[in-house]
């Protein structure tokens, strides 16, 4: 059976790898749980330019550097 998710974006998803730092994987997965999303989704959302056009500032009131 698909996933809700797969029926919002009409196609299913595919297991990927990403190799992220501990400081970077802590920061997604905070940014996700204020957002009641999973890392995932974020992930997704990002993708899709569905966020905010400053989701970093929105969540801690600061931006990181680029």
């Amino acid at each position: 059976m698909p996933k809700a998710s797969d029926l919002l974006y009409g196609e299913n998803k595919q297991r990927r790898v990403l190799y992220l730092t501990p400081t970077a994987w802590g920061r997604l997965k905070h940014q996700a749980t204020a957002l009641d999303l999973s890392p995932s989704e974020l992930v997704e959302r990002f993708a899709r330019g569905l966020l905010a056009p400053d989701l970093n500032l929105e969540l801690t009131g600061k931006r990181y550097a680029s």
